[in-house]
């Protein structure tokens, strides 16, 4: 396999003239880099790396150790490869004066080579910055290129934070290179993307090209009136809902109307654009709510909150426009925002960024009609909080078509939420999509067997393809909901343990684990591969808890009690032995928060259920409660009936004096419910709406085998919630039953009369 790929590689080279760079250790190259600048020229330094990274990737390939040099310290009548816009580049007549952003060429003249491109400075106005997010380095990609196409080297796993090379930067022995002597390559970086991919190296080689000067975050409401800092000096600043003002530190809600709110919005604009920032974006916080006030409900004459964010947005952007000459505004669309605006047809600002959050094909077309000059867009590919949770998301297919089709929209900038948090065990797909960024043509299969073989070596790398092209396939079958659209909170999704019980069923899991054993033999240990030792063993420890609580429901006995009792204590186990800083677990994933690792997740990762169970509990042995048929909620026969106490799920979460009895009537079953209660409940929303949660609940769950029906309620009168599924495999659905309850709260206490119709 190893010599098949190093074939493969030279193909482009074997049949034409060529220049040879090294021969074993013989070489007459050496590397030119440009003159030193000041000691704060951290440019230079960026772009002198590249000099370095093809001195050790033809050291790694052929042996040869060419001289790395400054351009006044050049060796005379040598050959040179120079990196950088050299002297010699301008005086050979390349300049990279009219190359756009992340633009790079490769071109041979005569018998020197250069890799120069675009190269910017930091654009930050507050500091002096070595960090590399901060520049534009056209040339350092120049040469990642070169030694990709010529010196058999890859840049397959990430380092955080890494600044230089390191173990993830792979190169695979290659006694002679060549570069054709009439080789010219020139390329543009169709997208550029948020987050540090895991080094500098890692992220330009794959395509993930940084910002220059633009940030999309969408929710810079939050960020101009923290919470924190706010909230209990000027309540006013906050929504007014339901009569009272919003109290969210996670996701705060804001008074638009009033002038000091939106002061501070602008002034946080302001602030942005003079720390450097070339776009300065507007946009609201998440889960918007709207306040209630009788200002903000007269705002801009309408009642849609979309119009009202809109219109607000519009004026806040002609002003930056004005006052800070040169900075483009941008504004979400996202939330109430995620359509086209119906007030106006032509921005105020002359130059306008719309966010996409998510990117839908119709709304490009709407957005046809106004004056634009730009999209950036946010995707949902990857993620713990879908339900796949820390494990792959998405298929390699599903992958490339999407990567296909935002190249022919005018999208520039990628947002890529949860792109680093499955960095080991969703390896492949994070660099096939960095190379499809570049090229979508290339062949996920071949793109598999490249990452495998330059990280595992060629005698994993075939055990190791299987391994992942199982997950793949698994992905394909059973799908995450598709680069998802979290404005759309009506949309049914499915749950994490149901996805996870589809995809990895105990024969799956049996079948990675015998794909990673062998492979695990056979390759060369890294840093990587003691993560992905530690994110397998937390997605093996996960899925067969996960198994284990599917087995439960559909026979709920004492031995498989047991059996996930130890299941859970061996997964908690593994956990609590996991390096940890403060809240944040080290060497797993992307170091997230030890209560996100149990979850599973965040929002539709987070499984619930069976990992909530207390394993003391699940080994008490029960007994099963003989029913009373009774005629009524008034029969006497209620008062022999034994009360049954709940108890917490977690020994950690509060004990309250909650109970039940249950009796049946020849058409009903009966439940007497009662728990102390001392705040009065809001009025009952809509059925169905989930903010039935923001008071006290009873939730019911009444089912046999995999068939179970969900019932949810509040003291409120009519206050109701169901759903049901009716197998392992569905997910809960919307059910709207005739069950009914009657509802009195008492010297404290709330009783509930609930009838569930047979």
């Amino acid at each position: 396999m190893k010599n098949f790929l190093i074939l493969l590689f030279l193909l482009g080279t074997s049949c034409l003239a060529a220049l040879t760079v090294a021969d074993g250790k013989t070489s007459d190259y050496q590397i030119v880099i440009p003159d030193a600048g000041n000691a704060e020229d951290y440019l230079n330094e960026h772009i002198a790396l590249g000099g370095k990274v093809i001195q050790t990737a033809i050291r790694k390939a052929s042996g040869a150790v060419l001289p790395l040099v400054r351009e006044s310290a050049k060796l005379p009548g040598k050959p040179a490869i120079y990196v950088g816009n050299t002297k010699a580049a301008a005086e050979a007549g390349l300049s990279s004066g009219n190359f756009k952003l992340w633009e790079h060429a490769i071109v041979v003249r005569n018998r020197d080579i250069f890799c120069f491109g675009r190269d910017a400075e930091n654009w930050r106005k507050v500091r002096k910055s070595k960090y590399y997010r901060n520049y534009v380095l056209g040339s350092l990609k120049a040469a990642c290129t070169f030694v990709e196409k010529f010196a058999n080297t890859r840049f397959v796993f990430q380092k955080k934070q890494a600044y230089g090379e390191h173990d993830g930067i792979r190169t695979l022995p290659q006694k002679k290179i060549t570069v054709p002597e009439n080789f010219s390559y020139r390329k543009e970086g169709r997208f550029r993307q948020n987050w540090d991919m895991g080094g500098l190296l890692f992220s330009i080689a794959n395509n993930f090209y940084f910002g220059y000067g633009e940030a999309y975050d969408v929710h810079y409401h939050e960020q101009s009136i923290p919470h924190a800092k706010y909230y209990r000096s000027n309540p006013e600043y906050f929504a007014l809902i339901n009569g009272k003002r919003h109290y969210n530190p996670r996701q705060p809600q804001y008074c638009l109307s009033n002038p000091k709110v939106q002061e501070l919005i602008y002034k946080n604009a302001l602030a942005r654009a003079d720390a450097g920032y070339k776009v300065v974006e507007f946009g609201q916080s998440d889960g918007f709510k709207g306040c209630e006030c009788v200002p903000c409900k007269k705002m801009y004459d309408t009642a849609d909150w979309g119009e009202k964010i809109w219109c607000l947005h519009n004026d806040m952007a002609a002003k930056l426009e004005k006052d800070r000459p040169g900075v483009i505004p941008a504004i979400a669309c996202y939330g109430p925002t995620h359509k086209v605006p119906a007030s106006f047809k032509k921005f105020a600002a002359g130059n306008m960024i719309i966010d996409l959050a998510p990117t839908k094909k119709k709304l490009l077309e709407q957005w046809k009609k106004f004056n634009v000059s730009g999209f950036a867009a946010w995707t949902y590919y990857f993620g713990s909080y879908h339900p796949s949770s820390f494990a792959p998301a998405a298929d390699f297919d599903y992958l490339r078509r999407e990567v296909r089709w935002l190249r022919t929209t005018p999208v520039a900038y990628l947002f890529n939420c949860g792109i680093t948090h499955t960095t080991a065990l969703g390896g492949p797909w994070l660099y096939a999509y960095g190379k499809w960024c570049d090229d979508p043509e290339l062949e996920p299969r071949k793109l598999l067997q490249e990452y495998c073989l330059f990280i595992f070596g060629s005698k994993a790398a075939p055990h190791m393809e299987k391994f992942f092209m199982l997950f793949d396939e698994r992905s394909k079958k059973f799908p995450n909901t598709r680069n998802d659209d979290f404005n759309d909170f009506g949309r049914k999704r499915m749950k994490s343990d149901v996805l996870w019980f589809r995809r990895y069923t105990p024969q799956v899991l049996a079948e990675l684990k015998k794909h990673f054993s062998a492979a695990e033999k056979l390759w060369i240990p890294s840093e990587f591969t003691e993560k992905l030792k530690l994110e397998f063993t937390y997605f093996i420890l996960t899925a067969e808890v996960n198994n284990a609580g599917n087995a439960l429901l559909e026979n709920n006995s004492f031995a498989r009690r047991k059996i996930m009792a130890d299941l859970i204590e061996k997964r908690d186990a593994f956990l609590n032995s996991l390096p940890r800083r403060g809240k944040h677990v080290l060497g797993i994933f992307n170091d997230p928060v030890m209560s996100v690792l149990r979850a599973g997740g965040t929002m539709g990762g987070a499984f619930g259920g069976a990992f909530t169970s207390d394993p003391k509990n699940l080994r008490q042995e029960t007994k099963d409660i003989q029913l009373t048929r009774v005629k009524d909620f008034n029969d006497p026969a209620w008062k022999n009936i034994s009360a049954q106490k709940l108890i917490p799920l977690k020994p950690e979460y509060k004990s309250v004096n909650a109970s039940f009895k249950a009796a049946f009537t020849d058409k009903a079953l009966l439940l007497v419910c009662t728990v102390p209660l001392t705040k009065t409940p809001d009025p009952a929303p809509p059925r169905d709406k989930t903010i039935l949660w923001r008071d006290a609940v009873w939730e019911l769950f009444i089912g046999s085998g995999f068939a179970r029906y969900q019932m949810v309620f509040s003291a409120a009168e009519n206050s109701a919630f169901d759903a049901m599924r009716n197998s392992a495999n569905a997910r809960f659905d919307r059910w709207n039953g005739k069950w009914s309850h009657k509802d009195t709260v008492k010297n404290g206490i709330w009783r509930s009369e609930v009838t569930i119709p047979f």
